[in-house]
C-alpha cells in the first residue's frame, strides 16, 4: 500500500494537465491530519421581490436591496432564534432605483444605500428613506465609512470626497481631496483601522483624517504600486481583491503585503487568460467565517473562486462541469446567522450543514494523480482506497471514480456506494485491477452526499 496526500486547493492548468489538482465545492482545513470538508449549503427561509442587489447591517439588524426595494428583514421572537422559516419577516422600506448591485454602508445614525454609478438614498428609523439631492454629490461607485464621515469614490475616477459627520446626506464643496501620490483615476474606497485606503487602476494609497486641517492626508511610506480591479472583501483584519500587478497581470492580493500575490498560478491562469478586463472589473466579493474558518468569495462570471488560505471552486447544482458558478452571494451574518442573497432570483437563504441548496443535491469533486516513482516506467495499479467520514444527509448516495492516461480525457466514471449515514470509518474502494499506465494516472472523484475525506486517507496498490 502506497499512501496518496490528497490535494489541499487548486494546481496545474491546462498547458500542465498532468499537474492538475481540483476541488470542487470543499475545501481544506489544517487540523490535526487535514480535511477535505464540504462547503457550506444554503437553506431557503423567505422570497423577496427578485434577486438580490446588496445587504448591510445596521443596528445590528439586516437590510437586502432586491429587485428594486430596500428590505428589513427582522426576527419577530429574538428568543426562537432557532426557528428560522417561521419566526422573520420581511418589512418593505421604499423603492431604491435601477437594477445594478448596491453598497450599503451603515453609521451611528444612518444607513447609506448607493446604487453603483447611480443614485444614492439615506435611511433611517426616525426619517425613513430619503434620496441624497445635495448639489456636491457626484455619481459613485465605492463608499465606506472612516471615522463617522461617509466616503465616495466617483465614478469618473477624480478626487474622492466626504460628508459631514454621521450625515451622508450633507456634502460640502470643499470636502474633496485626491490620493497625490500617482496620477491614476480612483477606483474604489475601503476603511481599515480607522484609516482610508484609497485605490487606483496603478496605485493603492493610505490616509487618515487630519482634524487641524480638515482633510485627509497620505500617511508616509504606505503607497503601493498594485492597481485595484474588481472584487475587495473583508477577510482576516485585512481586504484581499483583484489587482493588477506593476506593468500588467491580474492576480489577487491582500492589502496587508500587496507585494506577493495570494493567488496561485492556477487562478493567474483563470484570471488572465479567461477573461476580459471588462469581465474582471464586474466581480463583486464577500467573505464570512464558517466553522472557524475565514473564507472569501469571488463572483467571476463563469468561475466562482473560493479563497481560504488555498483555492477552491464552487459551484451550483450538479452539472459535471469543473467550471461553473455558485449562485449565492451578498452573505451577511445577523441575528447569529449567516444570511445570503441568490444572484438569480428571489430567494433569501441562510448558510447550513444540510449539503442541499435549496433542496437540491451539491455536486462534489476532488481530481489528484499518481506519478510513477520510476519515471518513465510502466506501473500497474490493483486497488485504490479513499478513507471518508459519511454525514447524516448522505442518504447512502454514491461516489465514483474515473481514471486518466494523460489528465486531459478520463474514461467512465464506477461508482461504489457511499453506505451507512453517520459510518465514521468508512473505506471506498475500487480495482482489481484499475489499469496499467505509462507514468501518470489521474484520479476523479465525484460524489452527491455529505461526507468529509481526510488529506491523508488515500492509498494505492
Amino acid at each position: 500500500m502506497t499512501a496518496l496526500p490528497l490535494p489541499s486547493g487548486l494546481r496545474g492548468s491546462d498547458e500542465s494537465k498532468k499537474q492538475i489538482e481540483v476541488l470542487k465545492n470543499l475545501y481544506y482545513t489544517s487540523d490535526t491530519v487535514g480535511t477535505l470538508n464540504p462547503r457550506p449549503a444554503v437553506e431557503q427561509v423567505l422570497t423577496a421581490n427578485g434577486r438580490c442587489r446588496g445587504t448591510g447591517l445596521f443596528k445590528e439588524e439586516l437590510y437586502f436591496v432586491a429587485n428594486d426595494r430596500l428590505l428589513r428583514i427582522e426576527i419577530i421572537n429574538p428568543f426562537d432564534v432557532d426557528n428560522v422559516i417561521n419566526n422573520i419577516r420581511i418589512v418593505d422600506l421604499g423603492e431604491i432605483t435601477g437594477s445594478v448591485n448596491c453598497v450599503l454602508v451603515a453609521g451611528f445614525t444612518s444607513l447609506l444605500i448607493m446604487v453603483k454609478g447611480g443614485q444614492a438614498f439615506t435611511y433611517s428609523k426616525g426619517s425613513g428613506l430619503n434620496l441624497i439631492t445635495d448639489p456636491s454629490f457626484i455619481t459613485s461607485v465605492s463608499a465606506c465609512y472612516v471615522q463617522g464621515r461617509f466616503v465616495f469614490v466617483p465614478q469618473d475616477g477624480e478626487s474622492f470626497f466626504w460628508s459631514e459627520l454621521q450625515d451622508p446626506a450633507n456634502i460640502l464643496p470643499s470636502n474633496f481631496a485626491d490620493a497625490e501620490n500617482f496620477p491614476d483615476p480612483n477606483k474604489m474606497c475601503f476603511s481599515l483601522n480607522d484609516q482610508l485606503y484609497i485605490g487606483g487602476t496603478r496605485s493603492f494609497q493610505r490616509l487618515r483624517y487630519d482634524a487641524q486641517l480638515d482633510t485627509f492626508i497620505s500617511v508616509a511610506g504606505t503607497s503601493s504600486n498594485i492597481g485595484y480591479v474588481s472584487g475587495d472583501a473583508d477577510f482576516r483584519e485585512s481586504f484581499i481583491f483583484i489587482g493588477r500587478g506593476f506593468n500588467g497581470g491580474f492576480s489577487i492580493f491582500d492589502i496587508r503585503n500587496p507585494q506577493q500575490a495570494i493567488s496561485n498560478g492556477t487562478v493567474d491562469d483563470i484570471l488572465n487568460k479567461e477573461y476580459t478586463l471588462e469581465e474582471l472589473e464586474s466581480v463583486d466579493a464577500q467573505s464570512f467565517n464558517w466553522n472557524g474558518d475565514n473564507i472569501a468569495v469571488f463572483n467571476l462570471p463563469r468561475h466562482t473562486l473560493v479563497y481560504y488560505g488555498d483555492w477552491a471552486l464552487w459551484s451550483s447544482g450538479i452539472s459535471g462541469q469543473k467550471d461553473d458558478v455558485w449562485d449565492i452571494g451578498f452573505t451577511q451574518f445577523a441575528y447569529g446567522l449567516i444570511f445570503t442573497g441568490d444572484t438569480f432570483t428571489g430567494k433569501i437563504g441562510i448558510l447550513t450543514n444540510n449539503q442541499t441548496d435549496y433542496g437540491q443535491d451539491i455536486e462534489y469533486e476532488m481530481v489528484t494523480y499518481i506519478r510513477s516513482p520510476e519515471g518513465r516506467a510502466d506501473f500497474r495499479i490493483k486497488n485504490i482506497f479513499l478513507e471518508c467520514t459519511t454525514g447524516q444527509k448522505n442518504e447512502n448516495k454514491t461516489m465514483s471514480l474515473s481514471v486518466s492516461e494523460n489528465g486531459g480525457r478520463y474514461g467512465d466514471p464506477v461508482w461504489a456506494d457511499l453506505g451507512e449515514q453517520g459510518d465514521l470509518n468508512l473505506e471506498m474502494s475500487w480495482g482489481t485491477p484499475i489499469g496499467t499506465f505509462r507514468n501518470y494516472c489521474g484520479l476523479k472523484f465525484r460524489w452527491v452526499g455529505d461526507i468529509s475525506v481526510n488529506i491523508d486517507g488515500a492509498s494505492f496498490e
